[in-house]
């Protein structure tokens, strides 16, 4: 188990690089995650409340679903009322990520937000299409459960500030690993299609190619989507700067200094899909 731990450490340490000051105290920096968590977690909840309520325009609709094959956490709705059961999970979805918004050291609370999360996005992907929006909300609520209770009183003990930065670090290697995850299949992909002498990734019309299969699967039009068609020249480097901040947005974790530039660019990827392909990410 040490070698295991050892093979970590190291890894860490590689993919960190020389990214901290000299003479940074570690402790000091280790109160600024503290007091950034204070922030960033009540944020991460409010980002969930926000889904919840954007799912209140529904209610009336989901309570009347037809019985289906409800997919494993949410099984028991048939062995309940399906109306009932559904408003019980669409309240905990509500109160449950509203409570942990306003008492995010409240464990009980942040329990209850991860169980509204996963029951809700169980209930909603039992119609037989899986939808990705709320994934990482899910993935993310799991891991805040283990965050201690009361991590964010003041005068919290060193090791309790160890638990909240280790909880932020598992939180962003979280986000960010799925974007990794995700231009790693993306180039694999593009090799197999390259090695196949087929258009690919790696193809200068990439961009106008994935545009234009998109615009015609679903009939619409999109602002920027018929330019870089046009301008393949302009649609190539786009396709290929995005494949690499999602290949490497893992690296970010390790180098905060990277975090801000990487955050921003990865959400500008977001925005831009809207004005290419017509596909939002909320």
């Amino acid at each position: 188990m040490r070698g295991v731990w050892e093979a970590l450490r190291g890894f860490r340490r590689w993919m960190a690089g020389s990214w901290r000051g000299a003479g940074e105290n570690p402790l000091s920096g280790l109160d600024r995650v503290h007091e950034r968590a204070k922030v960033l977690v009540p944020a991460v909840y409010g980002v969930m409340f926000y889904s919840a309520l954007n799912v209140l325009p529904a209610w009336g609709g989901l309570m009347e679903r037809w019985p289906l094959p409800w997919l494993w956490p949410v099984a028991w709705l048939d062995w309940v009322p399906t109306g009932a059961g559904i408003f019980g999970i669409l309240v905990l979805f509500l109160v449950g990520t509203g409570g942990a918004m306003l008492v995010p050291g409240s464990r009980m609370m942040r329990m209850a937000a991860m169980l509204g999360m996963l029951l809700f996005w169980a209930m909603n992907n039992s119609t037989g299409k899986i939808g990705h929006s709320l994934h990482v909300s899910v993935l993310l609520s799991i891991l805040l459960v283990m965050l201690p209770s009361g991590w964010n009183a003041a005068g919290a003990s060193r090791s309790l500030k160890m638990a909240v930065a280790h909880g932020v670090a598992g939180m962003q290697i979280v986000v960010l690993l799925t974007y990794s995850m995700a231009g790693l299949v993306k180039v694999g992909a593009g090799l197999v299609q390259l090695v196949a002498g087929e258009p690919s990734l790696f193809s200068p019309d990439s961009l106008g190619r994935h545009i234009a299969d998109r615009l015609l699967q679903t009939g619409s039009v999109s602002p920027l989507g018929e330019m870089l068609i046009e301008n393949p020249w302009l649609g190539g480097p786009l396709m290929w700067g995005t494949v690499y901040l999602e290949l490497f947005a893992l690296w970010a974790v390790f180098r905060p200094r990277l975090q801000l530039p990487f955050a921003a660019a990865l959400i500008a990827f977001h925005v831009g899909s809207f004005f290419t392909i017509t596909i939002i990410f909320p």
